[in-house]
């Protein structure tokens, strides 16, 4: 996956979660949160984060000022045997649903990563997945429990906004489900680590 360090001044590196943006307008999984046969034909981001405590994530897209889309972002969880040793299997958790709205800043001049006709998404509303949401999931409970925090940078100022993502370290993949409502395409960038 391309690497780009002129993607934020506040990250030092950064993910992109796939090569293709996506233009998708309905998600992948059906309730309560099993992927349907498109989850193999469809443009799904992903990014390695094995034993990062942490993901930062900027989103981007193509349209204008305003446009918006939607990101349901899943942790891939690995399953341990009753010895404690990881097997190769695994199961998917959903994180939250991302609700974004693109501002006006475009990328970064001289960052290969981002196509000119990119805009940061200045606006994110996060919904951690708890018993109530779709898709259900226990992320909510799971960082209470460990004392953990998640949050957004998001201030609607055409400056870019960021999800701090926590406890990212419990999946050894982010997957990224993207779903277009007026935007025409849209991806996401990620640096993992301790924030």
């Amino acid at each position: 996956m391309p690497q780009d360090t002129a993607i934020n001044p506040l990250m030092k590196s950064a993910v992109k979660v796939s090569a293709t943006d996506s233009t998708e307008t309905d998600y992948a999984y059906t309730f309560p949160g099993v992927f349907t046969s498109a989850y193999t034909t469809k443009t799904l981001g992903s990014c390695v984060v094995f034993n990062a405590q942490t993901a930062v994530i900027n989103f981007v897209g193509v349209g204008s000022d305003g446009q918006t889309f939607n990101c349901t972002i899943w942790g891939k969880v690995p399953i341990s045997d009753a010895n404690g040793n990881l097997t190769s299997h695994f199961y998917l958790q959903p994180l939250g649903v991302a609700n974004l709205t693109l501002g006006n800043a475009g990328a970064y001049a001289g960052s290969s990563a981002f196509s000119s006709s990119y805009l940061f998404a200045d606006t994110i509303v996060w919904t951690p997945s708890t018993t109530a949401t779709t898709p259900v999931g226990n992320y909510t409970d799971l960082c209470a429990g460990l004392g953990a925090n998640t949050g957004t940078v998001s201030n609607g100022a055409n400056t870019p906004a960021t999800l701090i993502l926590a406890l990212a370290g419990q999946c050894v993949e982010l997957i990224f489900d993207f779903k277009m409502v007026s935007a025409t395409s849209a991806n996401a960038f990620v640096q993992t680590g301790a924030v």
